[in-house]
């Protein structure tokens, strides 16, 4: 007969590798590859806005992810989308506004994965680079082949790497805390302290705040992923509640962590591919040890993010993909998409991590961000309160 602890255990393991913590890990990992793995994206997005960037910025982006998960998790929790599209679907009923929005959101979420892959591969090949001296091109296809094995193994693996590597990724980001902000702490206040304005990187104020605003897609890009992993990780609404603390809560701290150590590298950091390498190296004169350690947890993560958002991607259109290829076996079919996906996103590798990120990553998450992620707090309440009053949707057996 089964014990109350080993009841117990049970239930912590699944808490750590399928439910709540296992999801906001899954939604973190996704955005460590090209945010925490190589610190471009808080160069492009928070440092060169000037001195909000360190503070202010990653606070406010912290408190709205938490918000913006507890409703999508809610939502995921009662409605039980298969996928984004599917999850779009059910937020708007209206024929031609359904239909609009659900375009919009497959464009955009296939345009973010595109550039994203895109921006890790590019990444991961100049860390090989940097590190060993590989060429580019080898470091790409090295990089390529392992996300499409990864790939290939379906979301528990998914799942559980991003979870393991989200924790070697904290530990990665305590440690460069530990040994940068503490010898680094009179260049960070220097920074943070002397209002240094937006229009300094050629931004003004009001430009500056909507795209800082406009990051907090990139915060919960891994939204496409997770939706599939919410069927199983969320029993109840306290685990909604712990896995969007969890997602808040690891965004807001590793990007002040990072606005900090990085900004006592600025201005020359914002043409650096991978601004934490050259912390490492030139300002903090790290130790091999320690630079070895980041490249392996960075590479490990961004090749984690790349393999969560093909595989959120493929699950939205494999069945499209399958039909348009006329291939009955389901594995063969995830394969060649796969493969398909990410040759394009290599030769776009081609652009450099930096002129993906400055160009077409603010672009599309300016575009994305008010449709995608602010009409979330309207929609999603609004939805949930209407179809519970009508008795419709998941609501249709409520007594």
């Amino acid at each position: 007969m089964e014990s109350n602890n080993d009841t117990a255990k049970k239930g912590f393991v699944w808490y750590i590798t399928v439910g709540p913590v296992a999801l906001a890990a899954l939604m973190f990992s996704v955005y460590v590859g090209p945010g925490f793995a190589s610190g471009t994206l808080t160069v492009a997005y928070l440092l060169n806005k000037g001195s909000i960037g360190v503070f202010i910025g990653p606070i406010i982006l912290g408190v709205l992810v938490f918000f913006w998960c507890l409703l999508a998790f809610e939502f995921c929790r009662v409605y039980r989308p298969a996928n984004y599209r599917e999850n779009s679907n059910m937020l708007y009923r209206n024929p031609i506004l359904r239909q609009i929005l659900g375009l919009y959101a497959d464009l955009v979420n296939i345009l973010g994965v595109v550039l994203l892959i895109a921006v890790m591969t590019s990444g991961a090949a100049n860390l090989l680079k940097s590190m060993f001296g590989l060429p580019m091109l080898a470091g790409t296809i090295l990089f390529s082949v392992c996300a499409l094995i990864l790939t290939m193994r379906g979301i528990q693996l998914v799942v559980k790497v991003s979870s393991v590597l989200t924790v070697c990724i904290i530990a990665i980001i305590v440690y460069i805390g530990i040994i940068g902000i503490g010898p680094l702490w009179d260049k960070i206040t220097a920074f943070a302290g002397s209002n240094i304005p937006p229009s300094r990187f050629g931004f003004s104020t009001g430009s500056a705040w909507v795209i800082i605003l406009c990051f907090t897609i990139s915060q919960v890009c891994g939204h496409p992923a997770v939706i599939p992993a919410c069927l199983s990780g969320l029993r109840g609404h306290r685990d909604v509640v712990a896995a969007s603390a969890g997602v808040a809560l690891l965004t807001t701290i590793g990007n002040i962590i990072f606005t900090m150590v990085l900004s006592t590298g600025m201005p020359q950091v914002t043409q650096e591919p991978i601004p934490i390498l050259y912390i490492l190296e030139n300002v903090l004169h790290a130790s091999s040890i320690s630079r070895f350690l980041y490249f392996a947890i960075a590479l490990a993560a961004m090749v984690s993010t790349g393999v969560g958002m093909i595989y959120g991607i493929e699950v939205r259109v494999h069945n499209h993909f399958k039909n348009l290829v006329r291939i009955k076996n389901d594995v063969i079919v995830r394969l060649i998409f796969n493969i398909v996906l990410i040759t394009g996103c290599v030769f776009l590798s081609k652009f450099g991590i930096i002129a993906i990120i400055n160009k077409g990553y603010v672009l599309i998450t300016s575009l994305a961000a008010p449709l995608l992620f602010y009409l979330f707090f309207a929609v999603i309440p609004w939805r949930m309160t209407r179809d519970k009053k009508n008795k419709t949707g998941p609501y249709a057996d409520l007594t």
